[in-house]
């Protein structure tokens, strides 16, 4: 996570840890004693009429992901 982080505040992201009400597959591997983060782009109103993504997160969040995933990418 620590990682991530630093990534993540290199795009300009704040980076700080918050918990929000909401479901997802994370619980899963919670239960197995493995941490999981949530991270994507800004926005809002998840899964209600006035849902939406804020643009301007969409780059930096591609950004801090594909820095983050390619040190674990697996050689042929």
């Amino acid at each position: 996570m620590l990682r991530l982080q630093h990534v993540a505040r290199r795009q300009g992201y704040p980076g700080g840890l918050l918990r929000k009400h909401g479901v997802s597959d994370g619980r899963f591997y919670g239960e197995l004693g493995i941490a999981a983060v949530a991270f994507g782009v800004g926005g809002s109103g998840q899964h209600g009429p006035d849902e939406y993504a804020d643009l301007s997160t969409v780059v930096p969040y591609y950004h801090a992901l594909r820095e983050f995933l390619e040190p674990l990418q697996v050689q042929p």
